[in-house]
């Protein structure tokens, strides 16, 4: 049986979101998940209407920044340019685009890469964590070095999120 991805119509998407799905990123995420889920307690929908913390802010600039890094793994690995990757990407969002598979996916893509969106998520995914563990043998100070921060900055700022 053919995975979702399969489904995708443009080969270079459809390899993207599988590299995406690759169980070392994924491994990835959740430890960057896991490292900084403590950030997003209370309620985030009342949270999002008023001022927001800076230390939430440095999260969500590492999560896009370790996107984007993977972004640019993928091209490098695929001999691309990212110019040729978000252009199939915005092509792919057009309304004269009929697959309408890819773009769905990549509207989830990058609505994870804004703030609001990316708080919801992260709130949503700590509550899912909290349900499923009791308590993991291992320690906070172990689930934190499975994520290394570079410092790399994304291109990719939204300024406008900042003002919320």
């Amino acid at each position: 049986m053919d995975s979702l991805f399969d489904m995708v119509q443009d080969p270079v998407l459809r390899g993207l979101f599988k590299y995406l799905n690759r169980e070392e990123v994924s491994k990835e995420l959740e430890a960057f998940l896991t490292r900084y889920c403590h950030e997003f307690t209370g309620n985030i929908g009342e949270d999002l209407s008023g001022e927001q913390g800076l230390k939430r802010y440095d999260v969500y600039t590492k999560y896009v920044s370790l996107l984007d890094r993977r972004m640019k793994a993928y091209c490098k690995e695929e001999g691309l340019s990212q110019k040729e990757v978000y252009a199939l990407c915005v092509d792919a969002c057009e309304p004269e685009c009929k697959d309408e598979l890819t773009s769905a996916m990549l509207d989830m893509l990058v609505s994870a890469t804004q703030y609001q969106s990316f708080c919801l998520n992260f709130s949503s995914f700590k509550r899912f964590r909290d349900l499923r563990l009791p308590r993991e043998s291992k320690s906070e100070e172990e689930e934190e070095g499975k994520f290394q921060d570079d410092g790399f900055e994304s291109k990719y700022d939204d300024s406008q999120a900042r003002k919320k």
